[in-house]
């Protein structure tokens, strides 16, 4: 898993890091929380733990990498500008969330 500044720090995340507020404190992942290698390793633990079936997860990430290898446990939405879900996106996610089976090229993959 990745916690601390594994993908650098912005200036946001040094003002949340230095801030004393529990509230803040609260939403910062602890190392217990990162005991996994991979997405997918990640997604297959929390969907046994769960009880969820693949088509019951999207996974929604911007590496293509982890993507590509999470396709063979749950459904996948790439994000390609790694700065949030676009209107477009979001629109794929509710689409795929209902089960609706996306066209040719589609950015999220059902199994």
């Amino acid at each position: 898993g990745h916690i601390g500044e594994t993908y650098g720090a912005m200036p946001f995340d040094k003002e949340v890091a230095q801030e004393q507020k529990p509230e803040l404190q609260a939403m910062l992942g602890e190392r217990w929380q990162a005991q996994w290698s991979s997405k997918d390793q990640l997604a297959s633990n929390l969907m046994r733990q769960r009880g969820l079936t693949a088509d019951q997860v999207i996974l929604v990430e911007d590496d293509p990498q982890e993507v590509r290898k999470a396709k063979a446990v749950c459904r996948t939405l790439l994000v390609k500008e790694a700065r949030g879900l676009t209107p477009s996106q979001l629109e794929q996610l509710i689409r795929c969330s209902k089960g609706e089976v996306p066209g040719r090229g589609s950015v999220c993959s059902i199994l």
